[in-house]
């Protein structure tokens, strides 16, 4: 009977640490998704103050809101500029966020280096005239 247990224990022990590190990279992917969302969703807002009042600053604040919604720092968010992109027949607003965040599990996983990813995303909207 005590080499049951026994088996057990060192069975527990050997899985466990696979076990949790799979259930912790769930649920980190899922929290960088939510990250990710954010910073597309300021993105497309800083494109969208672009394309209708080209203020810079305005659309830089836009995307601080946004940020601060979803409850990140802006201090750890690169904020564009309003860029128009004319190579088309009709001309776009490109504005694009950055933001560093940091992660308990390695980042290498998701495509970052060591503790840190770097989440980027590009909105366009279409220039007003």
């Amino acid at each position: 009977m005590k080499r049951l247990r026994a088996q057990a224990m060192v069975e527990t022990v050997l899985v466990m640490p696979i076990l949790l590190t799979i259930v912790f990279t769930i649920l980190v992917g899922g929290l960088l998704m939510t990250q990710k969302y954010a910073v597309t969703v300021a993105a497309r807002e800083g494109a969208r103050i672009c394309a209708l009042q080209q203020d810079v600053l305005k659309a830089q604040d836009a995307a601080r809101s946004v940020l601060q919604t979803y409850g990140l720092s802006p201090s750890q968010a690169i904020l564009g500029s309003c860029q128009i992109d004319s190579t088309r027949s009709t001309p776009y607003a490109v504005f694009t966020v950055s933001y560093r965040t940091e992660t308990i599990v390695p980042a290498f996983v998701f495509g970052g280096t060591q503790n840190q990813l770097t989440l980027t995303s590009t909105g366009r909207f279409l220039k007003e005239r």
